[in-house]
């Protein structure tokens, strides 16, 4: 019995041991686009090792192009001027995601008046915004109704699913119970070969009800790329 007991202690450390190393030795490959509200200069990545580090370049109403990351699962971002050369975002890249948008948002600034970032990823991959749809990041914590033409859908805090778009979409958001006071809408282009995400902020001031709308869209985009698996 002792003996299978030890048979046992031993066969359970040798697959803990594995899962640890199975972990460290996980490479993440990633593309990711970037955006903010307000753009941010000077943040600065390493695509991969052995190579410099690369500057990010964010744009105020659209979404950055697209850049590329191999290495560990943990994506550091960097201020250039920052003296501590200490990572001011800390992106942990979940395994299963291979493409991603991430929302910075500034969260604190130190003693040398650098600041820090909180990181939102949000799937950005063909299969959960195909080519032809649109889908809405609620950032706030209200519900919403988004209501286009004669159809309304509920638009929850996170990422809302796909929808169909059109060659011109307009849609108006408002609170659950209260359909005909629009906060606010949004006119936009929904071609076919267009990926298009609309990210819901937070009013702008504390009395306002009025949802910030952003729209980030990607041209170009193939149906075949879509469908593939």
């Amino acid at each position: 019995m002792a003996h299978s007991f030890r048979n046992l202690t031993t066969a359970l450390l040798a697959f803990s041991c594995w899962l640890v190393l199975a972990a460290a030795e996980r490479v993440a490959n990633v593309e990711f686009n970037v955006f903010a509200l307000h753009p941010i200069e000077g943040l600065t990545y390493t695509p991969a090792a052995r190579q410099g580090k690369k500057e990010l370049q964010f744009f105020a109403t659209s979404r950055s192009e697209n850049y590329s990351y191999r290495g560990k699962p943990r994506l550091e971002f960097f201020d250039r001027d920052d003296p501590s050369k200490q990572p001011v975002a800390v992106w942990e890249i979940p395994e299963e995601m291979k493409r991603a948008t991430l929302i910075f948002s500034p969260k604190e600034r130190n003693e040398d008046k650098v600041t820090k970032y909180s990181i939102i990823a949000v799937d950005d991959s063909m299969t959960r915004i195909p080519a032809g749809h649109f889908a809405v990041l609620n950032l706030s914590s209200t519900e919403y109704v988004g209501i286009q033409g004669k159809e309304k859908m509920k638009v929850a805090p996170g990422l809302n699913p796909a929808v169909v778009g059109k060659r011109k979409v307009y849609i108006g958001f408002a609170l659950p119970g209260a359909e005909k006071n629009l906060l606010s809408g949004y006119q936009f282009e929904n071609a076919p070969n267009q990926r298009v995400l609309l990210i819901i902020f937070p009013p702008a001031k504390k009395t306002s009800l009025q949802p910030v709308v952003r729209r980030l869209v990607e041209d170009g985009v193939a149906k075949a790329e879509t469908e593939t698996p």
